[in-house]
């Protein structure tokens, strides 16, 4: 089956049946095109997004930390990172 990006429409919260019940990123997540998500589109409470428009791999909030073993939490200083990762 086909993939599409979708994303809340202004004011919604939606939840994905096919990722345990998660809440949809508000930026757009991939999903399949089925008769589900059409009627989420039809009903005005998805909107389908273009490509080009979507989130990048690895964008979200605990993007790969290129310099360490794991994600680093946005907004935390390196020499914190470094501090929690030794152990002090």
């Amino acid at each position: 089956m086909a993939i599409i990006t979708v994303k809340p429409a202004p004011g919604r919260v939606l939840r994905d049946p096919g990722n345990f019940m998660r809440l949809l990123d508000p930026d757009g997540s991939p999903v399949e095109d089925n008769s589900y998500w059409r009627r989420r589109i039809n009903d005005g409470d998805a909107i389908v997004v273009d490509d080009a428009d979507a989130p990048a791999e690895g964008s979200g909030p605990l993007a790969p930390n290129p310099g360490g073993t794991g994600p680093k939490a946005p907004g935390v200083p390196d020499d914190v990172a470094a501090s929690v990762k030794a152990g002090l």
